[in-house]
């Protein structure tokens, strides 16, 4: 049996124009990408396409590599009744961008000793 898929998501709140939130990586319930995949549709509405990086190939030269989607859907803000109240819109665009990791991220840890 394969390990679980990790994965970490970004928000950005698109009506406003600023990116709002970010969970750390953490551990999925699955090890199949098309179910996590379906998963975050239900969760975070349509995908609208896919989270590229740039990977470096033995030659130099960079390819992108997809690692993840972008997700969309209309939200309500959390404080959305008292915005009714002032006048403000009550919902917003939401994207949220998912990165599939296939674990934890490593941080190495360097000890600079005085001479």
């Amino acid at each position: 049996m394969m390990a679980n898929l990790w994965c970490k998501a970004d928000y950005v709140d698109v009506t406003r124009g600023l990116r709002y939130g970010e969970d750390a990586a953490c551990e999925t319930f699955t090890d199949d990408r098309g179910e996590l995949y379906r998963h975050c549709v239900r969760e975070f509405g349509r995908c609208t396409g896919k989270v590229y990086i740039d990977e470096k190939q033995p030659d130099g030269a960079y390819k992108p590599r997809a690692v993840g989607w972008c997700f969309v859907k209309r939200v309500e803000y959390d404080d959305a009744d008292r915005a009714q109240l002032r006048g403000k819109a009550r919902t917003f665009l939401r994207e949220v961008w998912v990165t599939v990791l296939s674990g934890p991220d490593t941080v190495t840890r360097t000890e600079h000793f005085a001479a």
